[in-house]
């Protein structure tokens, strides 16, 4: 495996995407494959993280790093980065990411994004992730995608399916690094 190993993850409510024999995309939950009827999407609240309103945080908890190697002091941090359904869909072309706070670099830049993904059925589920440039997802600690190396928007496939009872949630760990040009991540 290459680029940064695995760290603890800890977070609230995030969702990940259901392949109960099929492929689904979590957020528009559309069938990518063609067989059988539109997948569902994992998530989960917690009640005791909220925002300033009240309101209950969905999303990623976020760690961002002036640098494309997660390597020395964060620069800022992020509660409820994502859709509210637990999805990551960000492009941030030439630009600097806004959830990383007010100057933050345009380019070698890395984030890791970390929470809890919760069944909302039993299933076998598959995590895609679609990156410009390096991505790593873990889940449960375990590595299902090291595409770290810098490249063009990729999307890659998990090297293995997790299967889920209802309600049971699992450690999920997101890391993602820019190095120049374009910048986009998306979580599926």
């Amino acid at each position: 495996m290459t680029g940064p190993g695995p760290v603890g993850a800890v977070g609230e409510s995030h969702e990940g995407t259901s392949r109960a024999g099929r492929s689904a995309r979590i957020g528009d939950h559309k069938d990518r494959v063609g067989r059988g009827g539109p997948g569902r999407g994992a998530g989960a609240s917690t009640g005791y993280d909220q925002d300033a309103n009240g309101n209950p945080l969905r999303g990623l908890n976020a760690t961002w790093y002036d640098n494309d190697r997660l390597a020395g002091a964060p620069k800022s941090y992020g509660l409820g980065v994502g859709g509210s359904d637990g999805s990551i869909n960000q492009t941030w072309a030439k630009g600097s990411p806004a959830a990383a706070g007010a100057g933050f670099t345009t380019d070698n830049f890395s984030v890791r994004l970390t929470g809890l993904v919760t069944a909302p059925q039993d299933g076998t589920y598959t995590f895609l992730t679609k990156s410009d440039d390096g991505a790593q997802l873990w889940v449960d600690d375990v590595p299902l995608i090291d595409d770290w190396g810098p490249h063009s928007a990729t999307e890659t496939a998990a090297n293995q399916t997790v299967t889920l009872k209802k309600g049971q949630s699992v450690k999920i760990r997101l890391q993602y690094r820019e190095v120049t040009v374009d910048a986009s991540l998306a979580l599926e």
